[in-house]
């Protein structure tokens, strides 16, 4: 069954459903509590309540992600790797590709492709994200830090490696909003306190955080 695939190793199991990433097991325990999806929306700030109206200009990437359509699935198996591509649309405003390399070692290759319809505004970002169980609580990661940083807003903040934990990441702004993020990461290890985890690798770099809340939290309006 394409829909649903599942791998098992030496002391890992991985399952892909519908496409996307929805178990990752290490030696039996459950590291991934909700799927690594497609994200293209981020908490809004002051300035997008103030100025540019981001929930009105940038609406359809809010639930994209929910209206993505299964158009087919591929498997094959090559030089000892499982290899998935994974095509979805929103009719023919978006169509997205996502490519999975799973290795006898439990290590997953994720290469991520998209084209949008230029009828549709660009998105706030671009990205995967996904819920992991609350045992990771240490972040180590190498790039810009050791505070929050942005793409308009990182020259005090050098490239090195950081250690900090989740919690951590928290900034407590007046009302919550997007934070923690971390321009020009090569890789991101997010860990409990044996070491166990994950270790997030970049092909060149990426921006990336880890939070105990997600960006819809953040916008409950009883805050």
């Amino acid at each position: 069954n394409k829909k649903d695939i599942s791998v098992k190793g030496k002391n890992f199991y991985l399952n892909i459903s519908d496409g996307y990433i929805s178990q990752y097991k290490i030696d039996n325990e459950s590291i991934i509590t909700s799927a690594l999806k497609p994200n293209f929306w981020r908490a809004s700030t002051d300035n997008d309540w103030r100025g540019w109206k981001v929930d009105r200009l940038f609406a359809f990437w809010k639930d994209a992600p929910l209206k993505l359509k299964t158009l087919s699935i591929d498997v094959r198996k090559s030089e000892g790797n499982l290899e998935v591509k994974v095509l979805k649309a929103i009719d023919e405003r978006l169509r997205l590709t996502l490519n999975y390399k799973v290795k006898a070692d439990g290590t997953i290759g994720v290469h991520y492709s998209m084209m949008r319809s230029p009828e549709i505004s660009e998105m706030l970002r671009v990205g995967l994200q996904c819920e992991c169980t609350n045992r990771l609580s240490d972040v180590t990661y190498y790039g810009r830090g050791p505070w929050e940083n942005y793409v308009d807003r990182k020259d005090a903040t050098p490239i090195g490696v950081y250690e900090s934990t989740v919690s951590d990441q928290w900034v407590n702004y007046v009302k919550p909003q997007e934070m923690g993020n971390h321009e020009e990461v090569r890789w991101i290890s997010i860990t409990n306190a044996d070491g166990m985890g994950f270790v997030f690798v970049a092909g060149g770099q990426m921006a990336a955080s880890a939070l105990h809340v997600r960006a819809q939290d953040m916008a409950d309006p009883d805050h």
